[in-house]
Parts: structure tokens; C-alpha cells; sequence
């Protein structure tokens, strides 16, 4: 019973949050989107477990000091390096606190924020980084 109600608040935050039916990594989307080059999607998921931690560090420091530019800035780059990714719930939290941001909706801003570490989590975990 525990169980249930688990999933049924994740699912709850997944429709807050427009998550729901999208996947953490979505390979075929991926390779889809790159001509079937699997070859290709390993180097930039490798690309992306190198450049990420630090812009994620910057995406917190930003954050913490309200410098709303530079989130905004680092949440449209997120969102557009995963596009390529598979990484589809990554990608729509990025592009949700972008706009956020960009709408001065700075507690919604905060909100997404840490959506977006547990999506990292999840998609890092996903790709096996």
C-alpha cells in the first residue's frame, strides 16, 4: 500500500511538472534525431557527463546568488545540448525554468532547479555516468 502511494505522489509530480509519458533517456528518440549514428550519441553523452557537472556547480552558484541572468543563460544551454540526448524530461525542466526565469518567477525558478538535479540524476544514471 506504501508502494502505491509513492507512485502516486511521483505521478502527481510528474503532471506538475509536464513529465508525464516522457522518458529519462530515449535512445531510438536519440538516435532518430542523429541518423541512427550510435557511434555519434556515445561521444556527445560523453561530452555531456564532462561538461556538465561544472555548468550544473555554475547553475547552483547562479541560483544561490540570484543571478537570474545567468540561470536563465545556463538553463537555455541545457536544454538545447540535451535536445540531441534522448534526455526528454532533462530537456522540458530545463526549458521550464528558462522561462520561469525569463518570467521573474524566481520560486518557480527554485522549484525547477531542483527538478532538474533529480532529472540529471536520473538521466546520468540512465546513460550509466
Amino acid at each position: 500500500m506504501v508502494e502505491s502511494k509513492e507512485q502516486t505522489a511521483a505521478e502527481a509530480d510528474d503532471e506538475v511538472l509536464g513529465l508525464g509519458g516522457l522518458a529519462v533517456f530515449n535512445k531510438p528518440g536519440a538516435l532518430a534525431t542523429l541518423d541512427d549514428d550510435e557511434e555519434f550519441l556515445l561521444e556527445l553523452l560523453e561530452v555531456f557527463k564532462e561538461i556538465s557537472p561544472p555548468q550544473l556547480e555554475d547553475l547552483a552558484a547562479a541560483m544561490a546568488a540570484a543571478d537570474w541572468g545567468v540561470a536563465e543563460r545556463l538553463a537555455h544551454t541545457f536544454k538545447s545540448m540535451t535536445l540531441n540526448l534522448g534526455a526528454e524530461r532533462f530537456r522540458t525542466v530545463a526549458g521550464k525554468m528558462e522561462k520561469a526565469v525569463a518570467a521573474q518567477d524566481f520560486e518557480l525558478a527554485k522549484r525547477f532547479h531542483a527538478a532538474l538535479l533529480d532529472e540529471y540524476r536520473g538521466f546520468m544514471g540512465a546513460i550509466g555516468g
